[in-house]
């Protein structure tokens, strides 16, 4: 029983290390996604979108990445919209 039992602590600490990681990678691919705090981008397109989504160089209705994608008159530090 001995050697049974140390297979199945060693199969469980397998798995847990794999769950583990991989809700690290989940939580990485979050902020790899894009390069605007997502927060930060929901409120700038409501703006576009309560101006009448006015032609502006870069600008897109939904979505889109404001600092990524230079949106013109948005200053980004970091991730966050500055102004």
């Amino acid at each position: 029983m001995g050697q049974e039992g140390s297979g199945v602590l060693q199969f469980n600490w397998k798995i847990h290390t794999r769950v583990f990681a991989g809700f690290i990678l989940i939580h990485l691919a979050h902020f790899s996604l894009g390069a605007t705090n997502t927060g930060d981008v929901a409120a700038i397109n409501k703006l576009y979108a309560a101006l009448g989504a006015p032609p502006l160089p870069g600008w897109v209705p939904a979505a889109g990445d404001p600092c990524s994608d230079a949106w013109q008159g948005v200053q980004c530090e970091n991730a966050d919209i500055v102004s």
